[in-house]
């Protein structure tokens, strides 16, 4: 699994990525970034399956409709740390595909999520791409 991870506190980036190298032992492959032009600007450069990113207030939400705009056939999961439902049905509505609290994360939780997420996107993708074979 090829996972982008975007999050500017580099304290939560080291951990969240060290969780989900040790969950999987290390078969992930993680590239990190700490805002949109990195972002940008690895995507330019390599393919993802998934990007995980950090949707924290003030900019959070911003990030979110910038990769919708940019690429909105990637599946997004974003991470929170003390929002609200109301703030998650928002990011939600919005183009994130699931959210998860930064203090419930662990490697194995994510890594599940991360690949349910990425299945339940393909399965919703793959009839509309035979559909455009026929």
């Amino acid at each position: 699994m090829r996972v982008l991870l975007v999050d500017d506190n580099s304290d939560d980036l080291r951990r969240v990525r060290e969780a989900l190298l040790q969950a999987s032992r290390s078969r992930c492959q993680i590239a990190t970034a700490a805002d949109l032009a990195a972002v940008f600007a690895l995507l330019h450069r390599c393919e993802y399956d998934i990007i995980l990113i950090d949707l924290a207030p003030p900019s959070g939400l911003a990030r979110l409709r910038a990769l919708q705009r940019g690429i909105p056939s990637m599946p997004l999961v974003g991470m929170t740390h003390g929002g609200s439902e109301r703030d998650e049905v928002q990011w939600l509505r919005e183009g994130a595909d699931d959210c998860i609290e930064k203090s419930e994360i662990t490697g194995r939780l994510l890594l599940r999520l991360l690949g349910k997420t990425i299945e339940r996107r393909r399965r919703v993708h793959e009839p509309a791409l035979l559909e455009d074979d026929e």
